[in-house]
């Protein structure tokens, strides 16, 4: 890597990149995980900032990791991941098996002055100098890559110690497995060590003298180093791109976590600062937010802040909570529903279809258009009564449709604005907020609201956040 492209990335991790924390495809961490120190550390320096710190919430349960890895590792995950696993499931039988035979070879090895006597007690840490080691090594690293394909927290588990067994035979690392093993931690919520694993790397032979094959000399022996301090230490160029490009995630994660414990030291409903000067609401607010909170309330910092001005916002942050806020005697006066985790959940949904049906006015927005699949989108709307499906992603200028809004709240509401839209489709005119385009035969809009009986039902499918969107969501709510 480049010096030019080495500072470029250092002025990232100093300024940080939002569109690299929102990673779809992270792994569910272990329930019975405590607290990150991650997190602990971030909120410590709130402390030090004149905050009292805050709870720390727990991370989500993950259904597959229920005991240690067992022999039958691929009935194990099988059972966890369900039937459509069973081609992984005999590949981690395989890697399995042909390890145990690697295994079996190199501990039946005869003397010999190529070797030592019992090379895998022997032999730790120059394992890949020892050409009889080698067969057994790619063996290792093929079953932890075929762990890893099986996508549970506790085959990634086992994959990270695998990995980390390779390091402490293998010193030198020939196989490069030290590319692998910061992601491996972030899936398993070990941004610590995942830090300190960094740090060692980017440090570990400044001049290059440091002599892989000599044990006594210290080895991944960084524990609890500083992740608040200047990133100096990793700009020696001995870290390779993956390895920086983790870095950078562990950065960002760090300053969300700090972000999030001041936000609710201070009152911060949401992550915003903004005060409106309008009167509070009493209406009851219930946000769903079941999956991607953080990038809610990063892309959509001035809705979230708005709404926590204006209401008593109360989020749920599982299924369990979002059912039981939606179960109580008094029935929410709005639901915000901010990401398409609510369509996996068949009884949430239910709850929310009783809550439309009692009263509630129910807006679809946030990070639903953006992460929700086709499938997912007319499901939905489909178990509220509506043959909405989602149409075109666009950016481009929407135009409002002041004759279905009305002059009064017109007045209210930009003619138009530029964003970035999931389009719905399936509605009639008499729905259709914000459109493409000026044409009364437009058959996909950008905002849509419905009557639902006494109630009303909206979307918006800007991902953007902008902030006449908000406008537009306060209007959909009665709060403008």
């Amino acid at each position: 890597m480049t010096t030019e492209n080495l500072d470029r990335l250092g002025d990232c991790l100093l300024a940080g990149i939002p569109t690299i924390l929102f990673r779809r495809d992270f792994t569910p961490q272990d329930p019975r995980s405590k607290p990150s120190p991650w997190n602990v550390r971030a909120s410590s320096l709130a402390s030090s900032l004149s905050v009292a710190p805050s709870a720390q919430r727990l991370p989500a349960s993950c259904a597959a990791a229920a005991a240690r890895l067992p022999a039958t590792v691929g009935v194990s995950i099988k059972k966890a991941t369900g039937p459509t696993t069973q081609s992984i499931c005999r590949e981690v039988q395989k890697s399995r098996e042909k390890l145990e035979r690697e295994e079996a070879a190199l501990r039946a090895l005869p003397p010999s002055p190529m070797h030592p006597e019992d090379v895998i007690t022997n032999g730790v840490g120059r394992f890949w100098d020892l050409i009889e080691t080698r067969d057994y090594m790619r063996a290792r690293f093929g079953a932890a890559d075929t762990l890893i394909k099986a996508y549970t927290w506790l085959s990634v588990q086992k994959a990270l110690e695998h990995m980390m067994d390779m390091l402490r035979l293998c010193r030198g690392d020939n196989m490069g497995v030290r590319d692998h093993i910061p992601a491996l931690m972030m899936r398993l919520d070990q941004q610590q060590e995942c830090y300190d694993f960094l740090k060692w790397w980017a440090t570990c032979d400044p001049d290059g003298q440091y002599d892989w094959g000599d044990m006594t000399l210290p080895y991944l022996n960084i524990r609890n180093a500083d992740p608040f301090e200047p990133i100096d230490p990793f700009r020696s160029g001995n870290l390779s791109l993956s390895q920086l490009s983790i870095l950078t995630l562990l950065k960002l994660d760090l300053s969300q976590d700090l972000y999030h414990c001041l936000g609710r030291q201070l009152g911060w409903h949401s992550k915003g600062r903004i005060r409106s000067d309008q009167p509070p609401s009493n209406d009851r607010v219930v946000m769903l937010c079941l999956e991607k909170e953080e990038m809610f309330d990063i892309v959509y910092t001035d809705l979230a802040a708005t709404m926590t001005a204006r209401c008593e916002v109360e989020r749920a942050r599982t299924p369990d909570e979002a059912i039981q806020a939606l179960s109580q005697a008094e029935t929410p006066s709005i639901i915000l529903i901010v990401d398409a985790a609510i369509t996996r959940y068949k009884r949430v949904s239910e709850r929310i279809a009783a809550c439309l049906r009692a009263g509630s006015t129910v807006i679809v927005c946030g990070c639903f258009g953006a992460v929700a699949t086709f499938a997912e989108f007319s499901r939905f709307f489909s178990r509220l009564g509506l043959p909405w499906t989602r149409g075109g992603w666009d950016q481009t200028k929407t135009f409002l449709c002041r004759e279905v809004v009305g002059d009064e709240l017109a007045s209210m509401l930009p003619a138009s604005y530029d964003q970035k839209s999931w389009f719905v489709t399936g509605m009639d005119r008499s729905a259709m907020w914000y459109t493409g385009s000026k044409s009364p035969s437009a058959t996909q809009a950008a905002a849509v609201l419905v009557k639902v009986g006494n109630s009303k039902l909206g979307y918006i499918g800007d991902v953007n956040g902008e902030k006449e969107t908000t406008k537009v969501v306060l209007a959909m709510c009665g709060l403008l």
